[in-house]
């Protein structure tokens, strides 16, 4: 009898549910939308940093295989197949583009125009004039790859003294959220001063546009760029 009550409860409830389950998908939808950007951009932003993380390696052993004799495609195929992704992809499409008729500058250019890395774009520029001159590729190579060095340390050192600061942006722009949720706790019939009259409306809205231009104030003057 109980079982029976069960399905015929859940039933009912699949019933009334059905017709209101579009409206509430099409609700959910953007937010879905939105939740897969951010997933997607933090993706892309990590692939970003570790191809970039991988290029003073790949400058290194692709110097070495050309001071062993090898020839630039050749040194191109080498790298490929011991280094990982993203950076072997990058390798593939560079060595099958020079294959096709490329010049080596092209085709590196082309086959990491998609992370739009300064370090990658000083390479690319830096042996189309090696090249074009008949200069030492294998040296280039190996000063490059010191100069990525340099920057990354650089690069780390100034994020290692902003961290602090940054820190500090994201806890201020936390507080508030907090210190209301405090409130209602503590103070309800003052706290309804606030979210149900025009006035508190407004001073809610003012604290909002204030805290977010703090913090994406404070982002901007710690961003590191180099």
């Amino acid at each position: 009898m109980t079982a029976a009550l069960l399905i015929c409860w859940c039933g009912a409830v699949l019933v009334w549910c059905a017709p209101r389950m579009p409206r509430r998908l099409s609700a959910v939808a953007p937010a879905r939308g939105t939740v897969r950007n951010v997933i997607e951009r933090i993706a892309r932003k990590r692939r970003r940093e570790r191809f970039e993380g991988l290029l003073p390696e790949t400058c290194d052993a692709l110097a070495a295989a050309l001071q062993s004799g090898s020839a630039f495609t050749a040194a191109l195929a080498q790298c490929a197949r011991t280094f990982p992704e993203p950076m072997r992809g990058v390798l593939i499409a560079a060595f099958e583009a020079i294959r096709a008729g490329e010049t080596p500058a092209v085709a590196l250019r082309r086959a990491g125009a998609s992370f739009a890395i300064d370090e990658w774009r000083m390479l690319v520029d830096a042996l189309d004039a090696t090249l074009a001159s008949g200069g030492d590729v294998a040296g280039t190579l190996r000063r490059v790859a010191a100069t990525v060095r340099a920057r990354r340390r650089i690069e780390l050192r100034l994020r290692t003294l902003t961290a602090q600061g940054r820190l500090q942006a994201w806890v201020m722009g936390v507080i508030p959220p907090l210190m209301l949720l405090v409130s209602q706790a503590v103070d309800p019939v003052g706290q309804q001063l606030l979210l149900r009259t025009s006035t508190g409306w407004l001073i809610l809205l003012v604290v909002g546009v204030l805290e977010v231009g703090a913090v994406l104030l404070a982002r901007k003057i710690l961003r590191v760029e180099l």
